[in-house]
């Protein structure tokens, strides 16, 4: 019965030789009834993916994971935004832990960081179907690249850390079951485990950063996020920083 229910999980993969992005996919699928919660759809080429803020996530093609994965957020532990943004990013941090060892962090809001570098993102957009919420979560993660173009500053690649070469589709389906397996524990999380289960996991935690609001600067220590999402600071020039109103800055 689990190699059963192991094999029509994975039949809800659709893989796509090429797409402008997969989330714009997914939405469209959903509005046509094509697709469903648990569904995943993972491109071998990305050409016009959207990163957070209305920036463009940029991959080489056949190198990296560009991928999204439809979930029913109609349960009381999505009521808050928060919640669903710390469900994706921990889930994904959480993975990348377990399958390669390394120390991965969620970089507010929804960054992979490993080694101080980006090594993915991850883009939520959120869709009514039949009345119920659904969300598609977009994730990005650089697997075999080797060598990143110069726009790309502080970006670094699975390959690149461990001389590994790996195969995309094994491990975007390790991801999604993953992600899968994570989400009755979610379920069942108070709203204090949400945030702490984010907050262990938040880049830079207790360290000083620098972040640019407008054309102003300021360094400042990072406590951690709130219930609302929003980045608690302390010795800046904000206490809080609320979600698309700052910009990291790296030296």
């Amino acid at each position: 019965m689990a190699y059963l229910h192991y094999m029509q999980f994975f039949e809800n993969l659709i893989e796509l030789d090429l797409v402008d992005s997969t989330n714009n996919y997914a939405l469209e699928a959903l509005k046509q009834n094509r697709v469903q919660h648990g569904t995943c759809i993972f491109t071998h080429h990305q050409y016009a993916g959207k990163g957070q803020m209305g920036k463009q996530w940029l991959t080489n093609v056949n190198e990296n994971i560009t991928i999204s994965i439809i979930i029913d957020v109609n349960s009381p532990v999505f009521l808050n935004p928060f919640s669903l943004m710390a469900f994706s990013g921990a889930a994904c941090c959480l993975f990348l832990r377990e399958y390669t060892q390394l120390q991965s962090f969620v970089k507010w809001p929804n960054d992979i960081f490993i080694n101080d570098k980006k090594a993915g993102g991850i883009l939520i957009e959120t869709t009514k179907v039949n009345n119920k919420k659904i969300a598609v979560i977009g994730i990005g993660l650089n697997i075999n690249t080797s060598n990143f173009s110069k726009t790309l500053k502080n970006a670094t690649s699975l390959k690149q850390i461990t001389a590994q070469e790996y195969n995309l589709l094994e491990v975007t389906k390790k991801l999604w079951e993953y992600i899968f397996n994570f989400l009755p524990q979610w379920h069942q999380f108070t709203k204090s485990e949400i945030l702490a289960c984010y907050n262990n996991l938040l880049y830079k935690k207790n360290e000083v950063v620098k972040l640019k609001k407008g054309n102003i600067i300021t360094t400042g220590t990072v406590n951690g996020v709130n219930e609302h999402g929003e980045l608690q600071l302390s010795n800046a020039l904000w206490d809080s920083c609320v979600l698309g109103t700052v910009e990291w800055i790296f030296d």
